[in-house]
């Protein structure tokens, strides 16, 4: 595996920070009047020269200016005069928007140019207050890979193997970060902030809302790389989605000029995401242990008070979380109990995404294996409905309700054994076989107390060597299970199984209609093994064959492929049993639990639906009692006895002792 650089140290910040966003020209108001962060997101200074296709007229809501500057200023000198008050105020900050862009006359690619901050200004930078600099954020890089290299590749050029796209994308990367000069926090837009590490990054991030992916999904991938390689994340919340952004200035629209393309983003005070989700979006950040949070405007109304620009609701929102979260409320350990690993090369991303110029593709150009359909429902398993997120104006997807509770991280399988005993779970999803060492530290995990799930390929090997126990190649098919403790028949798909011949050290949970096993588990050393016979628990294929309206037989079902009944029965039953708070009420809830220092938890939940939910919290084993509710903001939800009732895109914290 490829092995950390020495460069920047990694940021280690003691404490949570939200960051405020301004552009440096009206620093001085913002910091003035309003200081909405502990450390400051900033547009980097323009020092070098500005390209047509720069943003040539500038929403001031989304960059607070009043009135809007000349694009030309003395920029030097205003920076190195704000650069010195942050260093006075001891404030964090990280700048975006660092390098040039110009379009390239084909495709919708963009090539990047240098650093807008020259050499000898970055020097300066970083004598006077590096400490305090987390970075240049490398923004949208994994998804602007597909836009800006992928699409420009011919067929016979694009990789057809994943260490190749690997290669490919790490050189991209790796130029971007030298000509950041070498000092980078990365703010994925997709799924790849494992490969940051290699750079290597100071700390990572990813951009949530947008037309992006599932704020979930986003938390477990950089919650899991964060474990493997000793970072920390930081959130960005943004006030756009994939149509228009959320303003509440007269005028607010953004327009873009990209050579001869023109782009406008709508503003207005009715568009873009709602108060809803920016809540529930930061609190969950939080509380999963996200070091920075920033919203990169929607801040200010038109209303003037001795001629300053009042806040809006937004802006009250992220001013009240940040009060707030300079109290430092207890957010302890999230009990996440189940890791999915991936091989070191997956490259994976959900079955479509905004930089996506195909379905069901790796690396944006390889198409989807077993184990790409296998992560897909596993993960939708755990969080019905993410891959819609992004295509609806009614937020469906970006937050999602969550059957066991917020339970998931991602590992690449690098990681070492003391981050894998982080996980009391650990499903292996993958089609290529792994090395003799991987299956040697995996084999470690499950004797020394972990519980492993294994299918296809790397079950067969695991099997081998650690238990000298043969599986046939050949695979047999099925078309329903049993429960085997029950003897209930659960209808599947049709679906196929290799063949597992077991001793009586196993025990089986359910078998096929013809009695061959499907899932069965054993005790091993001071863990638990399981194994799958139908690879990556999915049914075969599904061919639904329709007509369409020429009477075309070529209508297929969406997704493909299915997690069999059983399988999702199995995981929900071992994750479950490892949350000690149960959750009674209407489904349809989103919720994750903390355990506190003192043995309490904190329980944060969030209601993404519309309708009013109401239900008891309570722990498994003791019932409990809800002694404190503590939140943002002042509109947490009833308590009535021991009821709680929150109404639809509304977020509650509280803390459940015995």
């Amino acid at each position: 595996m490829p092995k950390t650089g020495e460069a920047m140290k990694k940021v280690r910040l003691k404490e949570f920070i939200n960051m405020g966003q301004y552009f440096f020209w009206n620093f001085d108001r913002d910091v003035k009047y309003y200081d909405m962060g502990r450390g400051l997101h900033l547009k980097a200074p323009e020092m070098r020269r500005v390209l047509e296709h720069n943003i040539t007229a500038v929403n001031p809501d989304v960059c607070p200016l009043s009135p809007l500057p000349p694009i030309r200023t003395d920029d030097r000198k205003r920076w190195r005069t704000q650069l010195q008050r942050l260093k006075r105020m001891k404030k964090y900050f990280t700048f975006w928007g660092g390098l040039d862009f110009w379009k390239l006359p084909t495709g919708p690619g963009f090539k990047t140019g240098e650093c807008q901050m020259p050499p000898e200004e970055y020097r300066w930078m970083m004598k006077e207050a590096g400490e305090l600099f987390l970075g240049w954020e490398i923004g949208e890089m994994d998804g602007l890979f597909g836009r800006d290299i992928i699409w420009y590749l011919k067929p016979e050029e694009r990789p057809k193997r994943r260490k190749d796209a690997h290669r490919i994308f790490m050189d991209y990367l790796k130029e971007i970060h030298r000509k950041l000069y070498q000092n980078t926090t990365g703010l994925c837009s997709l799924t790849f902030p494992h490969y940051f590490h290699e750079l290597p990054v100071r700390m990572l991030g990813a951009e949530m809302g947008q037309g992006l992916l599932n704020t979930q999904l986003y938390i477990s991938f950089l919650r899991g790389a964060c474990r493997q390689y000793g970072l920390q994340y930081l959130a960005g919340v943004s006030v756009f989605d994939r149509w228009s952004h959320r303003c509440y200035l007269h005028g607010g629209d953004v327009t873009l000029v990209k050579g001869k393309e023109v782009a406008v983003h709508k503003g207005g005070p009715h568009l873009g995401h709602s108060l809803g989700f920016f809540k529930a979006a930061w609190t969950i950040n939080y509380f999963a242990s996200a070091v920075a949070i920033c919203t990169e405007g929607g801040y200010y109304t038109d209303e003037l008070a001795n001629g300053v620009r009042q806040l809006s609701p937004l802006g009250k929102a992220f001013w009240n979380f940040g009060r707030w979260a300079e109290k430092n409320p207890p957010r302890g350990r999230q009990i996440r109990p189940i890791a999915l690993m991936l091989d070191y090369y997956a490259g994976w991303t959900p079955p479509r995404h905004l930089y996506s110029f195909q379905d069901r593709v790796v690396w944006h150009c390889i198409p989807y294996g077993p184990s790409d359909h296998g992560m897909d429902r596993a993960y939708d398993l755990f969080y019905p409905g993410y891959g819609l997120s992004g295509y609806y104006r009614d937020e469906r997807g970006f937050i999602t309700p969550t059957p066991c509770g917020d339970v998931v991280d991602i590992l690449l399988n690098d990681a070492s054994l003391k981050v894998m005993k982080d996980s009391s779970i650990i499903w292996y999803i993958s089609d290529e076989k792994p090395s003799k060492e991987v299956v040697k530290r995996l084999h470690r995990y499950v004797s020394e107390g972990g519980h492993l799930i294994i299918s296809g390929d790397p079950m067969s090997l695991f099997a081998q060597d650690c238990l000298e126990m043969k599986i046939a190649e050949e695979k047999r098919p099925a078309i329903h299970s049993v429960i085997s403790e029950t003897g209930e028949e659960v209808r599947e798909n049709f679906f196929s199984v290799r063949t597992l011949r077991c001793d009586k050290d196993w025990k089986v949970y359910a078998e096929t209609e013809e009695g061959l096993p499907l899932i069965i588990y054993r005790d091993l050393g001071k863990g638990k093994l399981t194994f799958i016979a139908a690879d990556h628990g999915l049914t075969d294929q599904l061919i639904a064959v329709g007509f369409d309206k020429d009477r075309s037989l070529d209508v297929r079902m969406e997704p493909p492929f299915e997690l069999l009944h059983s399988v999702e029965r199995y995981l929900k039953e071992v994750v479950s049993q490892k949350i000690p708070v149960e959750i009674e009420g209407r489904q349809g809830l989103y919720y994750s639990v903390n355990l506190l220092s003192n043995a309490s938890f904190l329980v944060c939940l969030y209601n993404p639906g519309s309708e009013v939910w109401q239900g008891k919290v309570s722990l498994k084993k003791t019932g409990g009692k809800i002694r404190e509710i503590s939140g943002p903001w002042r509109d947490n939800p009833a308590l009535q006895r021991s009821e709680i009732v929150l109404r639809g895109n509304e977020t509650a914290v509280f803390i459940l002792s015995s």
